[in-house]
Protein backbone atom coordinates (compact mmCIF):
# COMPACT_ATOMS: atom_id res chain seq x y z
CA UNK A 1 0.00 0.00 0.00
CA UNK A 2 1.71 3.34 -1.04
CA UNK A 3 1.63 6.49 1.12
CA UNK A 4 1.00 9.53 0.45
CA UNK A 5 1.72 13.00 2.08
CA UNK A 6 -0.48 15.41 0.95
CA UNK A 7 -0.60 19.46 0.88
CA UNK A 8 -2.52 21.77 -1.37
CA UNK A 9 -1.80 18.82 -3.86
CA UNK A 10 0.20 15.40 -3.09
CA UNK A 11 3.24 16.65 -2.32
CA UNK A 12 5.09 13.11 -1.67
CA UNK A 13 4.21 9.60 -2.15
CA UNK A 14 5.80 6.20 -1.31
CA UNK A 15 5.00 2.47 -2.07
CA UNK A 16 2.85 0.53 -4.23
CA UNK A 17 -0.74 0.99 -5.43
CA UNK A 18 -1.86 -1.87 -7.87
CA UNK A 19 0.81 -2.39 -10.43
CA UNK A 20 2.93 0.85 -9.83
CA UNK A 21 5.32 1.54 -7.23
CA UNK A 22 6.16 4.93 -6.21
CA UNK A 23 9.86 6.49 -4.83
CA UNK A 24 11.90 9.25 -4.79
CA UNK A 25 15.81 10.00 -5.89
CA UNK A 26 17.46 12.89 -6.35
CA UNK A 27 15.48 14.01 -9.67
CA UNK A 28 11.82 13.73 -7.71
CA UNK A 29 9.08 11.41 -7.67
CA UNK A 30 8.95 8.50 -10.10
CA UNK A 31 7.07 5.75 -10.73
CA UNK A 32 8.24 1.82 -12.01
CA UNK A 33 6.46 -1.21 -12.79
CA UNK A 34 5.96 -3.39 -9.05
CA UNK A 35 7.97 -6.05 -8.55
CA UNK A 36 6.26 -9.68 -7.15
CA UNK A 37 8.79 -10.64 -4.55
CA UNK A 38 10.71 -14.20 -6.03
CA UNK A 39 11.97 -15.23 -2.37
CA UNK A 40 8.21 -15.76 -0.81
CA UNK A 41 9.37 -18.22 1.84
CA UNK A 42 12.92 -18.46 2.82
CA UNK A 43 14.53 -19.27 6.08
CA UNK A 44 14.85 -15.67 7.09
CA UNK A 45 10.97 -15.20 6.32
CA UNK A 46 9.92 -18.60 8.24
CA UNK A 47 12.18 -17.20 11.35
CA UNK A 48 10.21 -14.09 11.20
CA UNK A 49 6.96 -15.28 10.70
CA UNK A 50 7.90 -17.89 13.39
CA UNK A 51 8.65 -14.90 15.90
CA UNK A 52 5.74 -12.81 15.35
CA UNK A 53 3.31 -15.67 15.54
CA UNK A 54 5.05 -17.06 19.15
CA UNK A 55 4.85 -13.28 20.39
CA UNK A 56 1.41 -12.36 19.54
CA UNK A 57 0.26 -15.42 21.07
CA UNK A 58 2.37 -14.31 24.53
CA UNK A 59 0.79 -11.16 23.91
CA UNK A 60 -2.69 -12.60 24.79
CA UNK A 61 -1.85 -15.47 26.89
CA UNK A 62 1.01 -14.61 28.65
CA UNK A 63 1.55 -11.08 29.52
CA UNK A 64 -0.16 -9.53 32.42
CA UNK A 65 -2.63 -6.80 32.11
CA UNK A 66 -0.02 -4.41 33.93
CA UNK A 67 2.66 -5.81 31.61
CA UNK A 68 0.22 -5.10 28.59
CA UNK A 69 -0.01 -1.47 29.96
CA UNK A 70 3.43 -0.70 30.08
CA UNK A 71 3.46 -1.26 26.63
CA UNK A 72 0.90 0.62 25.90
CA UNK A 73 1.88 3.84 27.91
CA UNK A 74 5.41 3.45 26.43
CA UNK A 75 3.78 3.82 22.48
CA UNK A 76 1.97 6.57 23.85
CA UNK A 77 4.82 8.26 24.87
CA UNK A 78 7.66 7.57 22.19
CA UNK A 79 6.26 8.37 18.89
CA UNK A 80 8.08 6.91 15.89
CA UNK A 81 9.25 8.49 12.61
CA UNK A 82 7.63 7.56 9.30
CA UNK A 83 9.30 7.82 5.76
CA UNK A 84 9.69 11.51 6.30
CA UNK A 85 10.32 12.12 9.82
CA UNK A 86 7.58 13.06 11.01
CA UNK A 87 6.54 11.59 14.39
CA UNK A 88 3.29 9.01 14.73
CA UNK A 89 2.01 7.20 17.54
CA UNK A 90 2.15 3.34 17.82
CA UNK A 91 0.05 0.77 19.93
CA UNK A 92 1.67 -1.25 22.58
CA UNK A 93 0.76 -4.84 20.88
CA UNK A 94 3.32 -2.83 17.78
CA UNK A 95 5.76 -1.93 20.39
CA UNK A 96 6.15 -5.28 22.17
CA UNK A 97 6.17 -7.33 19.38
CA UNK A 98 8.64 -4.60 17.57
CA UNK A 99 11.16 -4.80 20.88
CA UNK A 100 11.14 -8.53 21.14
CA UNK A 101 10.91 -9.70 17.70
CA UNK A 102 14.77 -10.01 16.74
CA UNK A 103 15.91 -11.24 20.03
CA UNK A 104 13.35 -14.18 19.95
CA UNK A 105 14.92 -15.38 16.34
CA UNK A 106 18.10 -15.38 18.56
CA UNK A 107 16.99 -17.26 21.66
CA UNK A 108 13.44 -18.50 21.13
CA UNK A 109 12.82 -16.47 24.32
CA UNK A 110 10.64 -13.35 25.38
CA UNK A 111 13.58 -11.36 26.48
CA UNK A 112 11.36 -8.10 27.14
CA UNK A 113 8.35 -8.69 28.95
CA UNK A 114 7.97 -5.69 30.83
CA UNK A 115 7.86 -2.23 28.49
CA UNK A 116 11.45 -0.19 28.94
CA UNK A 117 11.48 2.05 31.85
CA UNK A 118 14.01 4.05 29.52
CA UNK A 119 13.71 6.16 26.50
CA UNK A 120 14.73 5.27 23.28
CA UNK A 121 18.70 4.47 22.45
CA UNK A 122 19.97 7.06 19.87
CA UNK A 123 19.47 6.12 16.20
CA UNK A 124 23.36 4.83 15.42
CA UNK A 125 25.45 5.53 12.15
CA UNK A 126 27.85 3.67 10.99
CA UNK A 127 30.02 2.56 7.79
CA UNK A 128 30.82 -0.65 5.56
CA UNK A 129 32.45 -2.61 3.51
CA UNK A 130 31.67 -5.17 1.32
CA UNK A 131 34.22 -8.13 0.04
CA UNK A 132 32.40 -9.92 -2.87
CA UNK A 133 34.99 -12.79 -3.05
CA UNK A 134 34.34 -13.95 0.13
CA UNK A 135 30.76 -12.69 0.23
CA UNK A 136 30.60 -10.66 3.29
CA UNK A 137 30.74 -7.15 5.11
CA UNK A 138 32.76 -5.67 7.76
CA UNK A 139 31.46 -3.12 9.69
CA UNK A 140 32.85 -0.39 11.60
CA UNK A 141 30.93 0.05 14.87
CA UNK A 142 29.35 3.18 15.96
CA UNK A 143 31.16 3.74 19.36
CA UNK A 144 30.78 7.68 18.83
CA UNK A 145 26.79 7.22 18.50
CA UNK A 146 26.97 6.19 22.63
CA UNK A 147 29.57 8.03 25.38
CA UNK A 148 29.74 5.71 27.15
CA UNK A 149 27.90 2.53 25.66
CA UNK A 150 25.58 0.97 28.04
CA UNK A 151 26.33 -2.35 28.94
CA UNK A 152 25.52 -5.00 26.84
CA UNK A 153 24.15 -2.88 23.91
CA UNK A 154 23.73 -4.56 21.63
CA UNK A 155 23.69 -3.97 17.50
CA UNK A 156 21.40 -5.87 14.99
CA UNK A 157 22.06 -5.95 11.22
CA UNK A 158 20.06 -6.41 8.41
CA UNK A 159 20.85 -6.41 4.43
CA UNK A 160 18.71 -5.90 1.67
CA UNK A 161 19.49 -7.57 -1.54
CA UNK A 162 22.36 -6.29 -3.97
CA UNK A 163 21.62 -3.66 -6.80
CA UNK A 164 22.74 -1.69 -9.36
CA UNK A 165 25.22 1.20 -8.19
CA UNK A 166 22.98 3.66 -9.60
CA UNK A 167 20.12 2.59 -7.09
CA UNK A 168 20.11 5.22 -4.62
CA UNK A 169 16.72 4.38 -2.35
CA UNK A 170 16.42 0.59 -0.79
CA UNK A 171 12.81 0.14 0.67
CA UNK A 172 13.15 -3.89 1.25
CA UNK A 173 13.29 -6.68 1.70
CA UNK A 174 15.90 -7.11 4.33
CA UNK A 175 17.37 -10.07 5.89
CA UNK A 176 19.17 -10.43 9.02
CA UNK A 177 22.51 -10.84 9.28
CA UNK A 178 23.74 -11.28 12.83
CA UNK A 179 24.80 -9.29 15.61
CA UNK A 180 27.63 -7.62 18.08
CA UNK A 181 27.31 -6.93 21.95
CA UNK A 182 29.27 -4.18 23.95
CA UNK A 183 30.80 -6.40 26.87
CA UNK A 184 33.73 -3.90 27.45
CA UNK A 185 35.22 -3.22 24.20
CA UNK A 186 32.48 -4.49 21.25
CA UNK A 187 33.15 -8.02 20.65
CA UNK A 188 35.82 -7.79 17.54
CA UNK A 189 35.83 -3.98 15.94
CA UNK A 190 35.51 -3.61 13.47
CA UNK A 191 33.42 -6.85 12.97
CA UNK A 192 32.88 -9.49 9.51
CA UNK A 193 29.68 -11.08 8.82
CA UNK A 194 28.88 -13.25 6.00
CA UNK A 195 26.10 -11.77 3.85
CA UNK A 196 22.77 -13.14 3.68
CA UNK A 197 22.67 -12.29 -0.26
CA UNK A 198 25.07 -13.67 -2.64
CA UNK A 199 26.48 -10.44 -4.62
CA UNK A 200 28.86 -9.29 -7.20
CA UNK A 201 32.06 -6.49 -7.24
CA UNK A 202 30.20 -3.36 -8.46
CA UNK A 203 27.08 -4.29 -7.02
CA UNK A 204 25.58 -1.77 -4.09
CA UNK A 205 24.23 -3.31 -0.93
CA UNK A 206 22.07 -1.20 1.90
CA UNK A 207 22.70 -2.45 5.65
CA UNK A 208 20.49 -1.06 8.12
CA UNK A 209 21.31 -1.43 11.99
CA UNK A 210 19.74 -1.27 15.09
CA UNK A 211 21.06 -1.03 18.88
CA UNK A 212 18.87 -2.25 21.46
CA UNK A 213 19.97 -2.31 25.36
CA UNK A 214 19.53 -5.71 26.85
CA UNK A 215 19.30 -5.13 30.25
CA UNK A 216 16.93 -2.01 29.52
CA UNK A 217 15.43 -3.07 26.30
CA UNK A 218 15.40 0.27 25.10
CA UNK A 219 15.81 0.16 21.15
CA UNK A 220 16.89 2.77 18.21
CA UNK A 221 15.27 3.32 14.98
CA UNK A 222 17.45 1.90 11.95
CA UNK A 223 19.46 3.41 10.24
CA UNK A 224 21.04 2.60 6.25
CA UNK A 225 24.34 3.15 5.07
CA UNK A 226 25.28 1.72 1.60
CA UNK A 227 28.42 0.55 -0.57
CA UNK A 228 29.80 -0.47 -3.56
CA UNK A 229 31.43 -3.88 -3.11
CA UNK A 230 34.85 -4.13 -3.77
Amino acid sequence: MATARLGSIVSDIRGSVGDETYSRNQGGIYIRGRVTPTYTNTADQQAVRAAITALSQAWSSTLTDGQRDSWRTYAHSNPRPDAWGQLNLTNGYTAFIRHNATPYRDTSAIAFADAPTAAPLWQPTFTFTADSIANTITIALPILSYDPPPAGLRVYVFGGMPVTPGTNYFSGPWRYQGKNTFTGPWVLDPFTLAYNWPFTAGQKLFVSMQTQDTITGARSTRYVAQAIAS
